[in-house]
């Protein structure tokens, strides 16, 4: 069974106009305490809200994780539905044509996803033009998702690697 035909349109189109408010995607470096000589990229898409049935519903219908979030006794449980690695990619084919507000970051992870090889392990250079095109997907990504008036910050050389 394809994806296509394993999710609703209805369900694609009412996660993407909730996705464009509310969701966000984003791609950063994990660097693992035991050993940080195997850093890599992580880039997932991330939904984060106070309402437990929305996020109960996209984990359900869309795989991904769920996790609960409780900052303070006095406030609401947060909720963190996330999905990433091949999954997200084929999910964000599937919505990228019902997206309006978050159409241009989502063209950015399906470029920067393009850089991965699933048959290539970390212990293997990654190509320098993979290692520029990511460079420029996280630049984008951060101008794209910068709020405010100002300008966003430059990235620091090492964000970018």
């Amino acid at each position: 069974m394809t994806n296509e035909t394993r999710w609703k349109k209805e369900d694609l189109l009412y996660f993407a106009g909730f996705f464009d408010g509310e969701g966000c995607f984003n791609i950063r470096i994990h660097h693992p305490k035991k050993h940080p000589e195997r850093s890599h990229y992580m880039c997932r898409m991330l939904i984060s809200c106070t309402d437990k049935e929305i996020c109960e519903w996209a984990h359900k219908t869309f795989g991904g994780n769920l996790n609960p979030y409780q900052r303070k006794t006095h406030y609401k449980t947060v909720y963190h539905w996330s999905l990433s690695g091949p999954p997200m990619t084929e999910f964000v084919k599937q919505i990228i044509r019902y997206l309006r507000v978050k159409k241009p970051q989502a063209e950015v992870m399906l470029k920067f996803r393009s850089t991965f090889d699933p048959k290539r392990w970390n212990q293997t250079p990654l190509p320098e033009k993979f290692v520029k095109i990511r460079a420029n997907c996280i630049q984008d990504l951060h101008i794209l998702n910068h709020r405010g008036t100002l300008p966003p910050c430059p990235l620091s050389p090492s964000a970018l690697r």
